[in-house]
């Protein structure tokens, strides 16, 4: 997948949870390669940034990654922990 394709499947994911988050501030960082899963294996993986928009959160940066070679999602990182994501 492009980049913007890696984007617009973040979007939907949001969108579908209804998470509310600032557009501009979505972003692709790129591939990480070798990044090492909770389990232990090492994956190449797609990082995507936003920023949260709620009274408890705003302004608060978050991450998803996706795998490089499937593009599943793998994790959702926030401030305060890491969430196994799972479709």
């Amino acid at each position: 997948m492009t980049d913007v394709q890696i984007l617009e499947k973040v979007k939907r994911f949001l969108k579908e949870r209804g998470t509310k988050y600032n557009i501009e501030s979505l972003k692709y960082l790129g591939i990480k390669e070798n990044e090492k899963l909770i389990d232990g294996t090492l994956v190449a993986m797609h990082i995507v940034s936003y920023d949260i928009e709620s009274d408890a959160a705003d302004g608060k940066t978050f991450f998803i990654s996706l795998d490089a070679n499937t593009d599943k999602f793998i994790y959702l990182v926030t401030p305060n922990r890491i969430i196994d994501i799972d479709e």
